[in-house]
């Protein structure tokens, strides 16, 4: 006889979660139930009885009853399924891999179940189907070539608007899509017509314009490190070379 998930694991409940720095997330399991986590911004660190892990925002994984779950950075959203699952049958299978998925494309699908009230068996299908469509999107074994590049300008984009994540290289994003440096450059290069050093530049002097109409009194260095230049000279220069004027004169002439 054929056993197959839908059999197993089933959605109770779904809620949204923001924590502050250290706090631990407070959800209540029975004892058949299983949570599967969305992080939507900061990171978390999940321990267990022996071992112990960090996710990163656009994560997303299981954890169980006794797992204990905090917030990493000063806040952190997330969002919680609590799955009713049938360990016994579970034996005959194991709990799907999970992959990250493009937030346009996931957080949908985690606002749809949230809104979705079960007052009635028509929205209890909606609910379960929004589930199972969830499932889909994040159990993909392979994640196509299209949606690896989605998932990786995504990345790029949040670590420009935050500055204290890690400067980006072309060696680690390459990793991330299991390619070479240079077959990645070329890739990536096909897809949003720069090459990954232009494009994290030119996002990162979309976020200086940004810093410099929003905050009238920051100075040029503070603007070049909160955008995740090395240094000022080299955000002047290249600043220059993109606007055709220094950062010094177009933030004179902003009203």
């Amino acid at each position: 006889m054929t056993t197959n998930y839908e059999c197993i694991l089933q959605l109770k409940f779904a809620s949204f979660h923001m924590l502050n720095q250290c706090e631990m997330l407070d959800v209540s399991t029975e004892r058949n139930e299983i949570i599967l986590l969305y992080i939507e911004m900061g990171e978390v660190q999940v321990k267990k009885a022996d071992t112990q892990s960090t996710y990163q925002e656009g994560e997303v994984f299981w954890a169980h009853k006794t797992d204990r779950i905090y917030a990493f950075n000063h806040e952190v959203k997330l969002y919680v399924a609590n799955v009713w699952i049938d360990y016994d049958r579970l034996k005959e299978l194991s709990l799907p891999l999970l992959n990250k998925a493009p937030k346009s494309k996931i957080s949908p699908l985690w606002e749809g179940l949230l809104s979705v009230s079960k007052d009635s068996f028509n929205n209890y299908c909606k609910q379960q189907t929004l589930f199972w469509s969830l499932l889909d999107l994040i159990t993909q074994e392979h994640t196509s070539y299209p949606g690896k590049m989605e998932i990786i300008i995504e990345e790029i984009t949040n670590h420009i608007v935050d500055p204290h994540m890690e400067p980006l290289t072309v060696s680690e994003l390459a990793k991330k899509a299991n390619m070479t440096p240079a077959s990645f450059s070329r890739a990536f290069k096909r897809h949003t017509g720069s090459s990954p050093k232009e494009f994290i530049n030119s996002c990162r002097i979309k976020k200086a314009k940004e810093l410099m109409r929003e905050k009238k009194d920051i100075t040029l260095k503070e603007v070049a490190d909160l955008a995740g230049f090395q240094d000022e000279f080299y955000f002047s220069k290249l600043f220059k070379k993109k606007e055709g004027v220094a950062p010094s004169i177009f933030k004179k002439e902003l009203p």
